[in-house]
């Protein structure tokens, strides 16, 4: 996510030509861009939190669950598949779009 983050506050600040006057008022939108993502994982992480240490029945029925269906159950193919994500038109004139595919290469290695 905070790659994610950088790239957006970096795009913000092109937009406005390196000239930012707002500081706050930029971080502002750049919040209100990211934070429905953001808080997508947020909460994936904490639901996987509880599968990946159940104990007892839960353990149990994790176990059950992914020799019957398989690994698949834990892909999150939304987080890594490209998808494009649009900002909204109240963080600048224009939409601009994020795809993650548009990544350098040498970031899927991290």
């Amino acid at each position: 996510m905070a790659l994610e983050d950088a790239w957006t506050l970096g795009e913000l600040v092109g937009q406005a030509q390196g000239q930012v006057d707002d500081w706050p008022g930029l971080l502002q939108r750049m919040a209100g861009t990211r934070w429905q993502r953001n808080a997508r994982v947020q909460a994936r992480s904490a639901r996987n939190g509880t599968i990946f240490h159940a104990q007892g029945a839960l353990r149990g029925a994790r176990n059950l669950a992914m020799w019957v269906m398989g690994e698949h159950l834990l892909d999150n193919p939304w987080l890594y598949e490209g998808r494009r994500h649009r900002w909204p038109d109240r963080c600048s004139g224009a939409q601009t779009a994020f795809t993650l595919a548009s990544k350098p290469s040498w970031l899927w290695g991290l």
